[in-house]
């Protein structure tokens, strides 16, 4: 994911796409409710997503969490918590410590 110019730009599957975020918030604007407009249009697009959706074939780790997401999980799992890294704070060390064991 990219901010620029008051827009989020992310891509999945070679598929990339604007979410608007507000004007002027620079790089600290990622995890912080000033973020939740873009994560309701990400959710809606998630939701929309979802019926072609399939559990991951690995642990995927989350760093809203801290944790993976193990492999065969539901994929509204992972979209949830795709949504909830919007605006939650990362657990980068919790995380890589989580990977390391």
């Amino acid at each position: 994911q990219l901010l620029l110019m008051g827009q989020s730009v992310s891509g999945v599957d070679g598929r990339v796409s604007l979410l608007d975020t507000p004007q002027n918030l620079g790089h600290g604007a990622f995890q912080t409710s000033f973020m939740q407009p873009a994560q309701h249009r990400l959710r809606a697009a998630l939701a929309e997503a979802l019926p072609s959706m399939r559990p991951p074939r690995c642990a995927v780790y989350f760093n809203v969490m801290g944790e993976a997401l193990p492999a065969g999980a539901a994929p509204s799992l992972a979209a949830e918590l795709l949504a909830a890294q919007l605006t939650s704070t990362v657990l980068w060390e919790q995380t890589a410590r989580t990977m390391l064991r």
